[in-house]
């Protein structure tokens, strides 16, 4: 009895202290009540009330284990969380002016009293409805959000804190609330969750809160559904509870298992479907100002969000960059140009690339360019083989659109000490009309190593202005002896065509042209454009092998780049294509009608054939989510491993054995046997895109491609298998695609070696600074010596037009193999192998 009586004064006295506190000034700022276990509430504003202050005294007579709880004040109502593992929890709020009533200081009081077993629920206040997420691996969350001006009304408050003494297992629901309604989600998944919501400013009705309310009491097995309440949400679209039958017109599914669809681009002048908004913000599409207005309009249609200078976007239209800025692409981002394609864009690398395949197989398989020079460095050549009265066409290296082209017959008139190209002038062109015309072609390349091309079947016939006369007097007319459209227009007898179909004014289409050579010429139109095949094939082969191997280099995978050329091409009165020039960035303006329908449907056939895949860049619930309402049954984003450079040692293996096959009979057949993950993904690539090639043709890998293998300068593994693919199931394609959707099926496409590709790399970077300088120390031979050392070669004619090290400049180890020779000379020792 007296340890009884003691104790009971011991706590008498511990009240009458507690009540001396609770009756001090009530003018503080803040209120800190010190609980047990240590913990303090702490409330931002005045406690002035008497009731508040007894209540908030009476508190700490309950016997309420907090030792794992957390009491986090967001405006104004609380944030119970009593799961231990939630360690970090960042909350963005913007406070409403007057929240903090009398009601609700009681209310929140009164939860304390509740004895809630919410060791396995977190509530979260949104504004001014609440996330009640149970699922306890959900460890990161991040909220940003804006409140409404006033949404805190009485009813709401009552509402949640009788919330809190309801007893739901809802162990393994999500609560998530986006503007205005909220959308259930429970894939036990989703572990990193991130929302920034902007609410509309009165969108908290009381009906809503009761409604949101009594869904907690609910006990709703919800386990697999992810639902939309009340109405079509403005962020995600409107999504149908059932499943979604048809995919969304703006996709385009795969040949494949397990492939993403692709974005199918919409004309230039018609507006596609759009798509939900939570997707369409992640389609960034950089604009700048090289980019044409006609795939502005395409992009635009495209449902894509144009952004300026910036590192956040997966798609642009630009001018060429430095090879080592390619190095900077992301995974996801894809650009319209390789490295390394001035190799053929540039004049005086064209003709060297040409020229150097010219010697080796001769002028009937590589006369397709005029002979030219470049200056300075060759004009010793120059003067040896000019002839009075000759016609010579000077053009500066690297310029376009006719600027600083002019038509000479006299040495005197070249510039001096400048860096051009003097290329013997076609003075035999065929006619139209009394008038000299050139083409302009589109190639479309969406890969280098395999090589895949594609010749648009349109393009644009330029006539000169003015009638065509070879008389030399006549040699300075620039509208007489130039094709330039940007020369000729400014001719005031330059004729506009309006009309894409008619044969008239001094621009035609390609098809209009194919037309009025068979109607009135009586022409074999197919024959003509077979010699433009060849033509092309042949000009991107010989500069095949630096761009591989800038890509090689450069590139951080297969998906990041691709390239349009414009080739101009003549006719010469023997209907022999000759080709002028290649253009890395060829004008897509359209000043008219005509130029409109070219160029219209080019950009969007081209867009479509390379491919473009949505941004990996959405949350689990977001991506979900848009998979029903897209109508998607494969993954729906961007895989990099779909377009990885890394090989399997197995695959590497492979690779070097049909590498050294001496004919095409050794590997047709067997190539095939055993297609290996990285064999299948470049051949369900391959497939994909010849579904949507439009009025693009297939001009390489064909069935009768591999007569062009030669010309490589070594076996390309790839284009083996192109090759032997072709030969099998270019008649018969639904077999082939069957074939590669078994494997997909298996998910072998999706085995990716970890091997890192920088040694190859590195290797093939030494191997060709090796071979440049071989080359270079060729140079240093004398005139005597080069003479003797290309008789030795055989196969390359002894001419002096040109030094030895720009008649090998480019070719690699595997092609001087083919001559074995070793050179010696009482001063220089070479030995090329």
């Amino acid at each position: 009895m007296d340890i009884e009586n003691r104790n009971y004064k011991n706590i008498k006295k511990v009240i009458i202290k507690i009540k001396k506190k609770v009756n001090t000034s009530n003018k503080a700022s803040a209120f800190p009540i010190k609980l047990l276990n240590n913990h303090k509430l702490n409330l931002s504003v005045p406690l002035t009330s008497k009731n508040t202050q007894k209540t908030l005294g009476a508190n700490l007579y309950q016997n309420i284990d907090l030792s794992s709880e957390r009491l986090l004040k967001l405006a104004p109502y609380p944030i119970l969380d009593t799961d231990p593992g939630l360690k970090n929890l960042n909350f963005s709020s913007k406070l409403s002016r007057y929240p903090h009533s009398i009601d609700t200081q009681k209310t929140l009081s009164a939860n304390l009293h509740q004895k809630i077993d919410l060791r396995s629920e977190r509530l979260l206040k949104l504004a001014s409805d609440p996330i009640l997420v149970t699922d306890p691996r959900l460890k990161n969350l991040n909220i940003s959000n804006k409140l409404s001006t006033s949404p805190h009304s009485l009813d709401t408050q009552k509402t949640l804190g009788a919330n809190l003494h309801q007893n739901i297992d809802q162990s393994s629901e999500r609560l998530l609330k986006l503007a205005p309604y909220p959308i259930l989600g429970t894939d036990p998944g989703l572990k990193n969750l991130n929302f920034s919501n902007k609410l509309s400013r009165s969108l908290h009705s009381i009906d809503t809160q009761k409604i949101l309310g009594a869904d907690l009491h609910q006990k709703i097995d919800l386990s697999s559904e992810i639902l939309p309440k009340l109405a079509p949400d403005p962020i995600l679209g409107n999504c149908e509870q059932e499943n979604i039958s048809e995919p969304h017109s703006a996709l385009r599914l795969s040949l494949f298992s397990s492939v993403p669809p692709y974005i199918r681009f919409s004309s230039h002048d018609v507006k596609g479907e759009s798509f939900p908004i939570a997707l369409k913000v992640l389609l960034k599409w950089e604009i700048n100002c090289m980019t044409p207005i006609v795939v502005r309009h395409t992009i635009q249609n495209s449902d894509f969000k144009l952004v300026g200078k910036s590192n956040d976007w997966f798609g642009t239209w630009g001018k060429h960059m430095k090879s080592l800025n390619f190095k900077t692409l992301r995974d996801q981002q894809k650009f319209n140009h390789f490295p390394g394609t001035f190799e053929i864009g540039r004049k005086d690398r064209l003709w060297k690339n040409l020229h150097r395949l010219m010697l080796i197989y001769g002028n009937d398989q590589f006369g397709i360019i005029p002979t030219s020079y470049i200056l300075p460095r060759d004009v010793r050549s120059l003067k040896q083989v000019w002839k009075k009265n000759d016609k010579w066409i000077v053009k500066p290296p690297a310029s376009a659109r006719g600027t600083g082209i002019c038509v000479i017959s006299k040495l005197s008139q070249i510039p001096n000490n400048e860096h051009l190209v003097v290329q013997r002038y076609i003075d035999n062109p065929y006619l139209i009309n009394d008038t000299k015309f050139d083409l302009r072609l589109y190639i479309l390349i969406t890969s280098i190593n395999p090589l895949r091309l594609y010749l648009y079947d349109n393009g644009l016939v330029r006539f000169a202005s003015v009638k065509y006369s070879s008389d030399l007097t006549t040699i300075s007319d620039r509208y007489m002896h130039l094709t330039n459209y940007s020369i000729n227009r400014l001719s005031s007898q330059y004729t506009q065509n309006e009309d894409a179909d008619a044969c008239q004014g001094h621009k035609w289409t390609l098809r209009s042209l194919w037309t009025y050579m068979e109607k009135e010429r009586k022409i074999d139109v197919k024959k003509l454009w077979d010699s433009l095949a060849d033509l092309v094939v042949k000009t991107v082969i010989s500069g095949e092998l630096p761009m591989s191997q800038m890509c090689s280099s450069n590139l951080g995978n297969r998906y990041n780049a691709y390239e349009l050329f414009g080739i101009d091409v003549l006719f010469d009165e023997n209907l022999k294509p000759w080709i002028l020039e290649v253009n890395i960035s060829p004008s897509l303006h359209t000043s008219s009608p005509l130029d409109v329908a070219v160029k219209g449907p080019l950009i969007k056939d081209l867009m479509n054939v390379v491919g473009y895949h949505i941004p990996n860049k959405m949350s689990l619930t977001t991506n979900n989510i848009l998979l029903k309402m897209l109508g998607v049954n494969s993954p729906l984003c961007y895989d990099k491993r779909l377009y990885t450079f890394n090989l399997s040692a197995k695959e590497r293996k492979k690779q070097e054995y049909f590498a050294n096959v001496e004919s095409r009979e050794k590997y047709i057949d067997t190539i095939l046997e055993d297609l290996l993950p990285d064999d299948v993904r470049h051949l369900i690539t391959y497939e994909d895109e010849l579904t949507e090639i439009g009025s693009f043709q297939k001009v390489f890998p064909t069935t009768s491609s591999f007569k062009y293998h030669e010309f490589f300068d070594g076996p390309r593994y790839y284009n083996m298998l192109f090759d032997a693919w072709e030969c099998k199931y270019s008649n018969k394609r639904e077999e082939g695609i069957a074939v590669l959707e078994k494997l997909c099926q298996l998910k072998v496409h999706l085995e990716v070696s970890d091997i890192n590709e920088e040694q190859p790399k590195t290797c093939d970077t030494l191997q060709n600074t090796q071979m440049e300088v071989e080359i270079s120390d060729i140079d240093k031979l004398n005139d005597h010596q080069q003479t003797k050392f290309l008789e030795r070669l055989g196969n390359i004619p002894c001419s002096r037009e040109h030094s030895l090290g720009n008649i090998l400049s480019g070719t690699s180890l595997v092609m001087i193999k083919k001559c074995m020779i070793t050179f010696a000379s009482s001063e220089v020792s070479l030995k090329l192998w």
